[in-house]
């Protein structure tokens, strides 16, 4: 009786969890030391160096595996070198836009801010030298002797020079003994001077209309705006011919 009851005994089960039957076979090959062939894909001992199945040389695996880790490696450091040089050249490009904007609008606003100073100040010497134009033909030297400098210096043609107070008599001798009905301006340059934006160099040409002939003569002023004229346009110098 008792003897029945142990063959009737079901056996305990064994719990594998989730474990396959393939990996359970794997880690007990791991653990007797036996590996599959890559050749023929049965089980050896690993510390085989020839497959005793197929012959397979298992020297051969590390280097193609090192061979192989190298290739990845070197394919990494590739990507990354060249992503790295990627994002420099860009950056790079970035930068040179930036600079070439920020040249790009320093020279317009300096053209432009030059362009204003120099249309404004040739307009208050165009207005300097109507009004001289008007003198001539008022015959009034007030209105030149206010826009001359204290160092105003005329030079004639023979060369030599005068100073503003006998400028001013020579022209009310002039305005005195000439005969002629109206002086008009014919044209009017104004150029920078190349040394100083302190000075311009003005070129005009007055005509002087009399009775019955017409006299044209070219004039050069110097004007001058500093410190010293307190910052208004004054005619420094005076070069022409004949009146």
């Amino acid at each position: 009786m008792e003897k029945n009851e142990k063959n009737n005994k079901q056996p305990d089960k064994i719990d594998i969890g989730n474990e396959t039957v393939e990996s359970l076979r794997n880690q007990l090959n791991k653990e007797k030391n036996i590996v599959e062939c890559p050749g023929c894909k049965k089980q050896i001992d690993k510390n085989s160096q020839f497959c005793k199945f197929c012959g397979y040389d298992f020297s051969s695996t590390p280097v193609e595996e090192k061979k192989n880790d190298f290739e990845e490696e070197y394919e990494h450091r590739y990507k990354d070198n060249l992503r790295l040089k990627r994002i420099t050249i860009g950056l790079t490009s970035f930068s040179l836009l930036i600079l070439a904007l920020f040249f790009g609008v320093t020279i317009y606003l300096s053209i432009t801010s030059l362009v204003t100073y120099l249309s404004s100040d040739n307009g208050k010497i165009k207005d300097i030298i109507f009004d001289w134009n008007k003198a001539y033909n008022k015959r009034n030297t007030d209105l030149i002797k206010e826009h001359l400098d204290k160092d105003f210096i005329f030079y004639d043609s023979d060369g030599k020079e005068m100073n503003a107070d006998k400028r001013l008599k020579s022209l009310k001798d002039f305005f005195k003994n000439k005969k002629y009905k109206k002086v008009i301006l014919r044209q009017v340059e104004i150029t920078p001077d190349s040394s100083s934006i302190e000075y311009r160099f003005v070129n005009i040409e007055q005509v002087f209309i009399y009775e019955n002939e017409q006299r044209g003569l070219k004039k050069t002023f110097k004007f001058y705006k500093g410190e010293q004229s307190n910052n208004k346009w004054k005619i420094f110098r005076e070069y022409y011919n004949n009146e």
